[in-house]
């Protein structure tokens, strides 16, 4: 399956709506549902504007990111800002890209919670990193995120980025 080249335009729109979204996450740990609604009609209309990947790749992208996210907040109780997260990050690269960005995110995860894991002398394990997933918001977790989720997830959707404007 060949992903559609992004733009100019979209890599822009999508590096922006990620930083608004990592701020954000930063300073309450929440992502406003308005701020996601209004990135995600930019990402469509963009999409579908100057040779960018189209409006059907950006509507699949964000259906395929929706999915996953999904499936992970029904799952690990992840916030569903993390959910807004990736379904804009899919409008944004489209299906393709957004499923190499959702790896590279969560290996970024991975990556976090062994350093972190490390660093506090704490042995990682699957408990801790549910609870990184669960955020600060865990109940009992015991365990508080070391980092705001929006930023490992951000820096795998900015590299799948990268690799679809090389591609």
């Amino acid at each position: 399956m060949h992903a559609p080249s992004l733009t100019v335009a979209g890599v822009a729109g999508l590096l922006a709506y990620l930083g608004a979204a990592v701020w954000c996450d930063a300073r309450g740990r929440r992502l406003p549902a308005w701020c996601c609604a209004v990135a995600l009609a930019a990402a469509v209309a963009v999409a579908a504007w100057d040779g960018g990947i189209g409006a059907r790749d950006a509507l699949a992208g964000a259906a395929v990111a929706a999915a996953i996210f999904g499936v992970v907040a029904l799952a690990l109780g992840a916030g569903t800002g993390e959910l807004r997260l990736a379904v804009v990050a899919g409008a944004w690269l489209g299906p393709v890209a957004v499923l190499h960005g959702t790896v590279l995110g969560a290996a970024t995860i991975v990556l976090g919670v062994l350093v972190h894991g490390a660093a506090s002398a704490e042995r990682p394990t699957l408990a801790t990193a549910l609870a990184v997933m669960r955020g600060p918001r865990a109940a009992g977790a015991g365990v508080a995120a070391p980092l705001p989720i929006a930023l490992p997830l951000a820096a795998g959707y900015a590299a799948a980025a990268v690799l679809a404007v090389n591609a």
